[in-house]
């Protein structure tokens, strides 16, 4: 049956559905920051279970311009909402007191690594380093591009790549970050008093304040110690992997695709051209960030050489987090996502859904029984229309063909989704893959709406129901039809 032609389906006119619920940019404003408590699942199937204590908490200082952005998304999506911290600057951190933000588990933004000293045990603390001149680099492209980013703005903004090495107010604010970051010398102490003293301190620019630290060799010498003491340490040139090596060492969900890094259309032609004579200078200016990275490199390197060590732990823990589907559950979009290629929970008239994006795949693992025969049930809304057209679904590595989808027209332009998929028995995997793709992703801004993402589809309710054994016939392996209500 083909879906573009199939009973019950009409083409609407390629425009937004009708009921489609605004797309919502930004961070909610810091109000009512009490700790909450884990939504009630009490109405409809109970939820999903996954174990986010046994995840080890994690504190994550993003040093600017090392991918930070993808990680903080991916970070986001392994907690419920309650465990994350919403502060991620200085004066958000002191606006809702230090004791509140030690009993997050997900701790995370432009922060130095003496905040660690206020968040008592039981953390794991996290970064990513990147090679020194394509992090300065990419630094520059964003100060020309955000008028709103920094006050360097003006000082690059249409110059070429030899006025701004000339430019020594702008090389001092974005060259050598990491160690700056890495090895201050301010006390937990120092930044609150910092903080308290000026409202605008955010954390970042105070400690890129490196005249503070006049000796360089002590400060480097630090930053080198503590790379040696945090819990990990990431490349961004080796991104996907170190990702994976992270959510083996903490329990977290394992990465099967890689969220992309943050950089957008007007990044990738800005016409900052940097020459190799150009290059050779950066590094020289770079000089600290250079021997830390160079340092560094190697010992991390080390730890993926040991990933095979680490599988064998992790794959028990795994198992503790996702225990099997045993009976009809659902999933909590506003909760822990166990998967990929999925944005932030938002709400619409008190209805939770997540968008899919940036990328045209995104997936859901599940912890299924071997041997198992499970019903799944999907509602889904396209961005348009005719996106439907190149949307598909696979299971465990399984495609599921065009008869084996039902899709009918639900409330609101959405379409229900239901198959059927018994889990082989040989399959020994702890999670079983539901792969989404989707013909293309649509930018907003193409339409004229104020939202830099990528968007594929939204994500309205997702459940999954183990069949009783004992009244259910013995499958093939695989994917059937699902069937009509």
């Amino acid at each position: 049956m083909n879906r573009s032609t199939a009973p019950g389906i009409s083409r609407p006119h390629p425009q937004w559905f009708h009921g489609m619920p605004r797309l919502v940019t930004g961070r909610r404003p810091l109000t009512n920051l009490a700790v909450k408590s884990a939504p009630d699942a009490s109405a409809g199937p109970a939820n999903i279970e996954i174990r986010t204590d046994l995840r080890t908490g994690v504190f994550f200082i993003h040093l600017p311009k090392t991918a930070g952005v993808a990680l903080r998304f991916f970070l986001k999506n392994q907690f419920w909402p309650h465990e994350v911290c919403p502060a991620q600057t200085w004066a958000e951190c002191l606006e809702i007191g230090l004791d509140n933000v030690s009993q997050y588990r997900l701790v995370q933004g432009h922060l130095p690594l003496s905040l660690r000293d206020g968040l008592g045990q039981g953390m794991s603390t996290v970064t990513f380093l990147r090679e020194p001149v394509d992090r300065t680099i990419s630094a520059l492209k964003h100060l020309r591009r955000d008028r709103e980013c920094n006050r360097l703005h003006d000082r690059v903004a249409g110059r070429s790549i030899w006025e701004i090495l000339d430019d020594q107010t702008v090389m001092a604010a974005v060259c050598n970050n990491q160690v700056r970051l890495l090895g201050s010398a301010r006390r937990l102490a120092d930044c609150i008093a910092g903080c308290r003293a000026d409202r605008g301190w955010d954390g970042v620019r105070a400690l890129s304040d490196f005249e503070a630290d006049a000796d360089d060799g002590a400060a480097l010498e630090r930053a080198k110690s503590r790379i040696r003491d945090l819990d990990f340490v990431g490349l961004t040139e080796h991104f996907s992997e170190s990702l994976s090596q992270m959510c083996l060492r903490f329990g977290l969900h394992p990465q099967m695709r890689t969220p992309l890094r943050n950089e957008s259309a007007a990044a990738d032609s800005d016409a900052l051209l940097a020459p190799e004579e150009a290059r050779n200078e950066l590094r020289k200016r770079n000089y600290l960030d250079v021997e830390l990275y160079e340092y560094a490199r190697p010992l991390i390197e080390e730890q993926f050489r040991r990933s095979a060590v680490q599988t064998l732990i992790a794959l028990p823990l795994q198992r503790e987090i996702y225990p099997p589907i045993v009976d009809a559950r659902k999933l909590a979009l506003e909760g822990p996502m166990p998967g990929s290629g999925w944005f932030e929970a938002e709400w619409d008239q008190g209805a939770v859904y997540r968008w899919s994006g940036p990328q045209t795949e995104s997936s859901i693992e599940c912890a299924l029984d071997p041997g198992g025969w499970y019903d799944f049930s999907i509602k889904i809304s396209p961005y348009k229309a005719q996106d439907l057209n190149g949307f598909s679904i696979e299971v465990g590595g399984e495609p599921v063909t065009h008869s084996g989808v039902l899709l009918r027209d639900g409330k609101h332009g959405s379409y229900d989704v239901s198959f059927e998929y018994r889990k082989s028995v040989d399959d020994t995997n702890a999670l079983t893959s539901i792969v989404f793709k989707i013909g293309r992703v649509y930018s907003p801004l193409e339409d004229g709406l104020d939202d830099v993402r990528k968007l594929g589809f939204i994500l309205r309710s997702f459940e999954c129901s183990k069949r009783d054994s004992i009244t259910t016939s013995t499958p093939i392996d695989g994917v059937r039809a699902g069937t009509a209500s």
